[in-house]
């Protein structure tokens, strides 16, 4: 088990296996010995959340999702041979050196909240009410880690324990059914809600899991698994059940609207960790090399400096045409979203700049996972496919209200017979668009908003390589080495 699952199951400080990590090198650790006290478990939790730093997780998901969508390119295709490309232009290889990392990474998370799970009773507690605090915290990541699994890949292995054998591993390396990954994250979910943590954090932890977090994934992850023909039998339900989770976390807001903030705020270095729309953000500490973000370079033009960061740019995740062009005039949302870049003629992501840290480019812009506009943009859409469509658009329009923007009326009828109006579920998607652009939604967004075939019509638009095998990721080639019938391929790679 030399490939993946072993970062999984075996990797040394993330297992349980007394038969052949026997101590008999008086300076190795092993989870045997390491579980001392209580403070050996805190420190554990930190290495799950620290996964969540890496290019398998955050450090690349756009990657996976802007790039991969209709909103995002890179400025230079045959950069790295190439193997970013295969995401935008959708002729993606079952070896490629980045969708292993992300598979990998999305495990890592799991494989060391897994292992905090098995040894957290391994110490004494004083304070029973901490101890299930970091439980909830530890199966708040994996549940989100198993939300981009199922999403991404459908049908994954479904791990939520530590093995001590060989054979249980082996038997453990075979892909579940959906059904499964949702059950598993329901669990996980229920418990963070139930649990003593904190409602909303302040701002000196809103970069640790709490209740309001848990319900707006939750909402995601019904909301996603309701638009899955797979499920179609339970949609309604599914929906109404998001519906109340997505209520929940919007009423844990401490402001009473969104024009209360302004959005420029949300990116703004000396605002950003106080902002009261963030409810979950991987926090980055600037100018320093551990604990800095890589976004800003990453994201300005190639070769340039003094525009995101004073680093040299890559050219990542560079805005296509269509999203510029879906911006409305006098949206306040587009100044703080991208900026032009003339000498390249390209649109560049502006949301994480940092000018502050120096040249080595480690950068303090955080990166949001969930904040309150999301949330109520997913309520809306509960609303919506309740038949609440009232309600729907009273939420479309607080988020139109902050960006500067006039009220939709789905109602409007226009003097110019060239005009056109929106129905309201085509206002949803353009309101996400324009809000959330550069922040990994929009991948998500697509699958989840879109029926099937009318979202491989509208991309195969974009680019003729589509097809329907592209609405889901390969498995990496090496995990399905491991166990060919249980690890099957996706169909068409």
């Amino acid at each position: 088990m030399k490939r993946s699952f072993s970062i999984i199951c075996l990797a040394v400080l993330f297992c349980s296996c007394a038969d052949f990590l026997s101590e008999t090198d008086p300076n190795a650790v092993t989870t045997e010995s390491y579980y001392i006290n209580t403070e050996d478990v805190e420190m554990s939790v930190r290495g799950c959340y620290n996964a969540l730093y890496e290019d398998g997780y955050f450090g690349m998901m756009y990657l996976y999702t802007e790039v991969r969508s209709d909103n995002t390119t890179w400025q230079i295709p045959g950069a790295n041979n190439g193997v970013y490309y295969q995401f935008h232009d959708y002729t993606l290889r079952t070896d490629n050196t980045y969708l292993y990392t992300h598979y990998t990474g999305l495990y890592l998370c799991i494989s060391r909240c897994n292992t905090v799970l098995a040894h957290i009773d391994d110490v004494a507690w004083s304070d029973s009410q901490r101890r299930e605090q970091l439980e909830a915290e530890v199966r708040f990541l994996r549940a989100l880690s198993y939300y981009y699994l199922v999403a991404q890949w459908g049908d994954v292995p479904c791990i939520t324990r530590t093995f001590a054998t060989k054979d249980e591993v082996q038997a453990a390396t075979k892909r579940d059914p959906k059904a499964r990954i949702y059950e598993t994250i329901g669990t996980d979910l229920d418990y963070v809600l139930t649990s003593p943590l904190e409602e909303v954090n302040s701002a000196a932890t809103v970069g640790r899991a709490s209740k309001a977090a848990a319900a707006a994934l939750y909402g995601k992850v019904l909301l996603t698994q309701a638009a899955d023909e797979d499920f179609a039998a339970d949609s309604e339900a599914l929906v109404d059940k998001a519906c109340e989770k997505l209520t929940y976390a919007w009423e844990t807001r401490s402001f009473e609207s969104l024009t209360e903030i302004d959005y420029a705020s949300l990116w703004n270095l000396d605002s950003q960790k106080n902002c009261k729309e963030h409810i979950f953000q991987v926090n980055y500490l600037s100018g320093n090399e551990q604990l800095g973000s890589e976004y800003a370079w990453r994201f300005q033009p190639e070769a340039t400096t003094g525009l995101n960061s004073n680093k040299a740019g890559q050219g990542h995740n560079i805005f296509e045409q269509n999203l510029i062009d879906e911006f409305e005039a006098g949206d306040k949302r587009a100044v703080a979203t991208y900026a032009y870049y003339a000498s390249a003629d390209i649109y560049y992501c502006t949301k994480y700049v940092d000018l502050v840290c120096g040249a080595s480019g480690y950068g303090g812009n955080n990166w949001i996972v969930f904040r309150y506009a999301d949330v109520l943009l997913m309520l809306a859409e509960a609303e919506y496919l309740q038949g609440n469509e009232t309600s729907a658009v009273k939420r479309i329009n607080e988020v139109r209200a902050r960006a500067g923007l006039p009220d939709y009326d789905p109602d409007y009828v226009p003097s110019d017979p060239e005009e056109t109006v929106r129905t309201v579920w085509e206002q949803l998607i353009h309101e996400r668009r324009c809000e959330f652009a550069g922040e990994n939604q929009r991948w998500f967004d697509l699958v989840r908003m879109y029926p099937k075939e009318e979202l491989i019509a509208l991309m195969q638009s974009r680019n003729g390589n589509f097809g329907e095998k592209d609405l889901l990721l390969p498995i990496p080639n090496t995990e399905y080495l491991l166990n060919p019938s249980g690890m099957y391929q996706n169909p068409g790679y």
